[in-house]
């Protein structure tokens, strides 16, 4: 999880998920062999925002300033910058990307003078 990153309430980001749908049992109960399970991280760039309700799933990528919307459901990758919402996710409108970078120089500037260094997991800050 990057700085900056704001994650509202009863949202659900889960690094495994099950696929149910093409004959697979389901349970932690059930032997491994009989289930398709995916387990990856989700990554949250620098400053990415997930609105209240929403749900990440296993292997998702979200990127700097990115926003997801309320009641989004995510199931792949949200690029820098994205916003977007709905079930599925799908991208609506860009933020200021300007705007956004002249900020965050500004709060790492900030940080610095404090003896921080603020992170961004996806390594691409701004890109």
């Amino acid at each position: 999880m990057g700085y900056g990153v704001g994650i509202s309430p009863f949202v659900a980001i889960y690094s495994a998920v099950e696929d149910y749908t093409n004959g697979h049992l389901t349970n932690p109960s059930v032997p491994e062999n009989l289930r398709d399970v995916l387990v990856a991280p989700v990554v949250l760039g620098a400053h990415a925002i997930v609105g209240s309700s929403s749900v990440v799933l296993a292997g998702v990528t979200l990127g700097f300033g990115c926003s997801v919307g309320a009641l989004t459901l995510v199931s792949r990758r949200v690029r820098p910058f994205e916003i977007a919402h709905g079930n599925p996710a799908r991208r609506v409108q860009i933020r200021n990307r300007e705007h956004l970078l002249a900020f965050d120089e500004e709060l790492r500037a900030r940080a610095a003078l404090e003896g921080l260094e603020l992170v961004d997991p996806t390594g691409r800050r701004g890109t």
